[in-house]
């Protein structure tokens, strides 16, 4: 499979699939059954209040945002949001439910804004759905649009790749993988899952 048609696949999937929910109740109910006992609110405070960042220009992106739901916790900070997604059925959507923010399709790892245009980048459960071997790139596609990242994600002790209904899950030891490629300035553990927020390298800024 070619390089750009294996996330062609995966967009022809995404949109067969998503979005997945349009209410703020229905993913507090998710993140619940996970286990979490905290509401979201209070771990998006948690992070975005961390007095290590330094906002430059007030705007958040959401990579991989589906229909932008997640992207009603950052609301009341001050913050311009924005989110990218492969699957253009999701983004349509989200331009009807939530006006109020930003939404653009992307391509493969790509983020189709400017150099140091936002002060973050978050990317909830989506990091494992980009292959092993480009990983590399999407990080260098953070650090290249924003200074900090904010991960969510599920975190396997290894490398393996997980297939379910025509996806693919590329699970590795995130936490290990994230603060190796970022500087690591904050850290959430619940279960399986991480919270990061994470810092550009001093080298790649």
């Amino acid at each position: 499979m070619g390089y750009d048609d294996y996330y062609e696949k995966m967009e022809s999937l995404w949109a067969k699939k998503y979005p997945s929910v349009s209410s703020v109740e229905e993913v507090e109910a998710f993140y619940k059954e996970c286990g979490m006992e905290n509401p979201l609110n209070e771990l998006v405070k948690r992070f975005i209040e961390n007095p290590k960042l330094k906002f430059r220009n007030n705007r958040l992106l959401d990579f991989g945002c589906d229909n932008g739901i997640m992207l009603n916790w950052f609301k009341g900070f001050g913050l311009e949001l924005y989110g990218v997604d492969i699957n253009d059925d999701s983004i349509a959507k989200g331009e009807v439910l939530f006006p109020e923010f930003i939404l653009a399709q992307s391509e493969w790892v790509e983020i189709p804004y400017e150099d140091d245009y936002f002060d973050i980048v978050f990317a909830s459960a989506v990091l494992k759905h980009i292959r092993y071997k480009d990983r590399k790139e999407l990080y260098n596609e953070f650090a290249r649009v924003a200074r900090y990242i904010l991960v969510w994600e599920k975190n396997s002790d290894q490398k393996r790749v997980e297939k379910m209904e025509g996806f693919n899950f590329y699970n590795s030891n995130f936490k290990t993988e994230l603060a190796r490629n970022f500087d690591q300035l904050d850290l959430v553990e619940i279960g399986d899952d991480i919270y990061g927020l994470y810092e550009v390298k001093a080298e790649n800024r």
